[in-house]
C-alpha cells in the first residue's frame, strides 16, 4: 500500500483564485459611517439613522431675541440648552478625531432668577452663569479685564492632566459673544488657533485680553509656549443682520476644520460665496437642524459625573437657607465672644479698682501729715458736685466761705428750692401745685 505524502503548508492551489488587486474581493462585513454634512447643504446620519426624524427643536433668531429684550430667563434657558445639546453631539465626533472637548452642563433649574426674594439676598452678580457655557470666560469688571476658568472645563488643574489626546479645544467666552480656539501641542511648543465669527466685527479689546492669555498665563499650565494664530480677521461669518448664531458658527467652524480636516482658506472662500448669493443664515440654520437631529437620535457623548455633580452644587440654592445655617452657627460664637468680653471687662474692672483703691491709700499715706481739715474739705467738695440739678444758689452756697467751726456744714436739698436760708429773711413758702406746674413747662 502507498504511504500517505505530508501536505504542505499554505492555502491549496487547487482551489486558489488569482486576483489582481483588492477591490475584487468582497466585504460582507459592515461598519459605522460616520454622519455627513457637505458645503452643498446635503447631509446624513451615517448608519444611526435612515430619515430625517421628527424632531421639534429651539432655534435661535433675532426677532425672539429682541421680544425677550435680554430679561426673559426662559428664552435663555431654552438657548442655553441648546448649547449643551451641540456640545454633546460635537464631544462625539472629536472623541472619534481623538481630539480634547469639555462638556459644560447648565444648571439643574433656574429659580433664583425667577424669584425676586432669592435675588435680594444673592451675593455674586446676576448677569454672571453660574454654569458657564465656555472653558474661559473674559469679563471686564472694576476698570479691568478678569478671566475665570469654569470648574468643569478641561483646563482646571485637576483635569488637564488626564486627557488622553494631545490636541484640544477650548470654547472662549468674550462679552455678550462666544468663540473658539484650536490648540495643537507638539514636543516644544504649542499653536493656539483662534476664530472669531464676528470677524473685524468683534471686540478687539476681548481679543487682545486673550492673546496676553494665551501668550503668559496658557504656558504656565500646559508647560510650553503658545503661538498665537487668528484666522478668518477680515471675514465676518455673521455677516446678516438677523444672524444671531454664533454658538452654531463655532461648531460649524470646528467640523470642517477638525473633523473634515480642510484648510482655513477653503472655509473662508465656501463662505464669502455664501454671503455674497445672501443664504449664509440659511446655511447655517440647517447645520444647527442638522447637529439637533443627531442628538435626538443618539448620537453623543455627555459629560462624565464628575462634570454633572459641579453643575449640581454650581446650581443657585434659596440664599435665606444659607444665612440661616450660618446664623444658626453665630450664636455659640458671639455668646462665646460676648462672655470673653463680659470676663475681659470684669477682671479690667477689677484691675482698676484695685489701682484705684491703691492710688487712694498712697494718697491717704503721703497726707497723713496734713491737717484733718483738708481731708473733709476735699470730700466735700465731691459730694457738692455729684447732684447735676444743683442751682445758682446751691453754687452761691458752695462757693461761701466757711464758717469758724471747724464741723462741715452740709447742703441739702431742700435749701436749693426755698431761698428762706438763703436770704436770711421769711420769704412766703411755695404751693407744691405752682412747683409742679414751674418743673412740668421746663421739662417741655
Amino acid at each position: 500500500m502507498q504511504s500517505h505524502r505530508k501536505r504542505k503548508s499554505g492555502p491549496s492551489r487547487k482551489h486558489a483564485i488569482l486576483v489582481v488587486s483588492d477591490d475584487e474581493v468582497p466585504d460582507t462585513r459592515t461598519y459605522p459611517t460616520m454622519p455627513k454634512f457637505d458645503f452643498d447643504e446635503s447631509f446624513d446620519y451615517g448608519s444611526f439613522w435612515q430619515s430625517p426624524p421628527k424632531n421639534r427643536h429651539f432655534v435661535p433668531r433675532y426677532s425672539k431675541l429682541k421680544k425677550a429684550g435680554g430679561k426673559s430667563i426662559t428664552f435663555y434657558e431654552k438657548w442655553r440648552q441648546m448649547q449643551y445639546e451641540m456640545n454633546c453631539v460635537m464631544k462625539k465626533f472629536l472623541d472619534l478625531a481623538n481630539v480634547n472637548l469639555s462638556v459644560l452642563p447648565p444648571c439643574s433649574n433656574y429659580n433664583l432668577w425667577r424669584r425676586p426674594s432669592w435675588r435680594r439676598h444673592y451675593d455674586k452678580p446676576l448677569d454672571e452663569d453660574p454654569c458657564p457655557d465656555c472653558d474661559v470666560r473674559f469679563r471686564w469688571e472694576k476698570g479691568e479685564w478678569v478671566d475665570k476658568i469654569a470648574p468643569a472645563s478641561i483646563l482646571s488643574p485637576s483635569r488637564w492632566n488626564k486627557n488622553s489626546c494631545k490636541d484640544s479645544i477650548i470654547m472662549i467666552g468674550l462679552p455678550q459673544h462666544i468663540a473658539i480656539g484650536y490648540l495643537r501641542q507638539s514636543e516644544d511648543m504649542a499653536v493656539f488657533e483662534f476664530f472669531d465669527p464676528a470677524g473685524p466685527t468683534g471686540d478687539r479689546e476681548g481679543v487682545k485680553e486673550l492673546r496676553k492669555w494665551c501668550e503668559k498665563k496658557l504656558p504656565k499650565h500646559i508647560k510650553r509656549t503658545v503661538e498665537f494664530h487668528q484666522v478668518h480677521r477680515k471675514v465676518n461669518f455673521q455677516h446678516n443682520f438677523d444672524d444671531v448664531m454664533c454658538q452654531t458658527w463655532i461648531w460649524y467652524w470646528v467640523y470642517f476644520r477638525v473633523v473634515r480636516k480642510l484648510p482655513p482658506r477653503d472655509i473662508a472662500n465656501f463662505v464669502k460665496a455664501v454671503i455674497m448669493e445672501e443664504r449664509s443664515l440659511t446655511h447655517i440654520h440647517k447645520f444647527n437642524c442638522w447637529l439637533s437631529d443627531l442628538h435626538h437620535i443618539g448620537f453623543l457623548s455627555r459629560e462624565t459625573q464628575s462634570q454633572t455633580d459641579i453643575a449640581k452644587i454650581e446650581t443657585p440654592r434659596d440664599p435665606r437657607r444659607r444665612s440661616e445655617t450660618s446664623n444658626s452657627k453665630t450664636p455659640d460664637r458671639t455668646r462665646s465672644a460676648s462672655t470673653s468680653q463680659k470676663t475681659t471687662g470684669a477682671g479690667s474692672r477689677n484691675k482698676h479698682q484695685t489701682s484705684s483703691s491703691t492710688t487712694r491709700s498712697r494718697s491717704v499715706r503721703t497726707d497723713s501729715n496734713a491737717p484733718p481739715s483738708s481731708l473733709i474739705r476735699t470730700h466735700r467738695i465731691k459730694r457738692s458736685e455729684r447732684p447735676s440739678t444743683v442751682t445758682t444758689v446751691s453754687k452761691n452756697i458752695s462757693t461761701k466761705p466757711a464758717s469758724s467751726s471747724s464741723k462741715p456744714r452740709r447742703v441739702n436739698i431742700s435749701r436749693t428750692i426755698s431761698p428762706t436760708h438763703v436770704t436770711g429773711t421769711t420769704a412766703p413758702l411755695v404751693r407744691k401745685e405752682i412747683v409742679r406746674k414751674s418743673t412740668t413747662r421746663c421739662r417741655y
